[in-house]
Parts: structure tokens; sequence; C-alpha cells
């Protein structure tokens, strides 16, 4: 808290509570590094993140304006942030950010239906991008693997169909002790994961940073 509240921080405090990257991600950010997914969300470009894989990273519609600031003002070499305090919580911010997200996709595109559908499509591209796709559909499709493609498929459009994922357990029991809910709109939490954490499992969205 301490670390958060220096003066010093502020600029990557603000920065990280719209975009959410990881540590090392965050200390690579040069000014090129802004740009758009096929669906034509902003998105900030984590480049060789975790697995070595590229990862775009969806803005909030209102904060664009705001994070493409950073860019500007930055040559496309030129690194964002030249130090990154030791002692500032970047993975709670990621966190901090997820919950919003997840209310910004809860509130926005997943409140109508065609605002879901919309989503979907999104997902989809995101999905069997062959860039940026997901890494296990992309390897199974380089390997000619069409039972293991049809496999995760199918479980990605499990994950994408309505419905509630409702906590039980420790995870419950967490989320009751922090004053969090307790059921989620499952649609709204893949979003969160997929375009605001580039992961691809609800439960890890879930576990490590909704709870």
């Amino acid at each position: 808290q301490v670390a958060r509240e220096k003066k010093s921080n502020q600029g990557i405090v603000h920065f990280q509570m719209m975009v959410g990257g990881r540590r090392a991600a965050l200390g690579r950010l040069t000014g090129k590094d802004f740009g758009y997914d096929s669906s034509g969300n902003a998105c900030v470009i984590f480049r060789g993140d975790k697995g070595g894989k590229d990862q775009y990273q969806v803005l909030a519609e209102g904060d664009v304006a705001a994070v493409k600031a950073y860019f500007d003002r930055c040559g496309p070499d030129e690194r964002l942030f030249s130090k990154i305090d030791h002692d500032l919580d970047l993975h709670g911010l990621r966190a901090e950010r997820a919950r919003r997200m997840y209310q910004y996709y809860h509130a926005g595109l997943c409140s109508t239906p065609q605002g879901r559908e919309q989503l979907r499509q999104q997902l989809w591209a995101r999905f069997t991008d062959p860039e940026i796709g997901c890494k296990a559909w992309l390897l199974a499709q380089a390997k000619g693997d069409k039972a293991r493609m049809r496999k995760l498929e199918y479980r990605f459009r499990q994950q994408m169909a309505d419905g509630t994922y409702y906590l039980r357990g420790a995870n419950r029991q967490a989320a009751l002790q922090r004053g969090r809910p307790v059921a989620y709109d499952r649609l709204s939490i893949l979003a969160t994961s997929v375009f605001s954490l580039s992961h691809w499992r609800l439960d890890i969205c879930i576990k490590s940073y909704l709870i």
C-alpha cells in the first residue's frame, strides 16, 4: 500500500489499473506496443509474454485514450517504464483490474442477447486466431490432430454458453470472507479470462483473480 501511494509510482499504478499486465511484460513495453486485434478492439500488445507468446489484452472503451497517451509519449523502441518498484503489488492491481473488467463485460455486452452474440463472435475469432489464438488448439492444428481440435472447440463452445458459475468449497468460503459474489455469469468470466488476462480457463480466472 505504501508503494502504491508513492508519487513516483502513480503513472504505472494508473496504467496497470487499465491494462493489467504481468510484471516482466510491463517492463518490456515500448512505444510500438499499442494496437488492435482482429475484432477491432484496442489492445496493449505484450510481446513474448508467458510461454513466449504475444498477448493482445483488450482495453475497456473508456480507457483507450488514456492508455494510448502513454504510448504516444514514447518512441517506437523506447520503454514505457524504465524502472518498476519491486515493492509494488502489480499482481494485486492486475486482480483489481480483472474484477473491474468482469463488471465491464457483465454490464455491457453481456447485458443483451445481441451483445452476448457479438462477444461470442469476438471470443471465437480470438480462439482461432493464427497468431494469438488458443495455444493448445494451434498446436493440434499444426500437428493435423483434428480429433484434438474438435475436442478443444467443443470445450470452448461449452464455456461460451449461457449459464451461471457457482462457487463451491474453499472458493466459496474465500469469496464470502472477502465480501465477493459467489455466483458469476460464465460468458463474462470467459471474456475477462481471455481478453483481460490472456488465459483460457474459467477456474483460474475465478480462483486467482475474481475472488
